[in-house]
């Protein structure tokens, strides 16, 4: 039996936030992989083939940026950026 459902790969560095997005977007229906190191995010992509990468743009190892800049060759599906703040910190 073939697996139609979506694929996701979460780059989060966050490992809780990770979890709560991979447990909700699960809940869904979606098949949702995690890479919590921005270094391993490009050869998954490319490897992976995933029809959605949710991408933190600044995780350890490699910017979000780098990251979209490497697979744009080899990736034409879509790339979904953002920054997760904590805390604000307003002085």
């Amino acid at each position: 039996m073939q697996d139609n459902r979506w694929k996701i790969l979460l780059v989060e560095d966050d490992v809780e936030l990770a979890e709560l997005i991979q447990d909700y977007l699960s809940c869904y229906e979606f098949s949702v992989e995690v890479v919590h190191d921005g270094s391993q995010a490009v050869s998954r992509i490319i490897n992976d083939q995933p029809d959605l990468v949710i991408l933190d743009l600044m995780p350890p190892g490699k910017d979000g940026i780098s990251i979209c800049k490497e697979v744009r060759a080899d990736y034409s599906k879509i790339i979904i950026g953002f920054i997760f703040l904590k805390e604000m910190l307003i002085i």
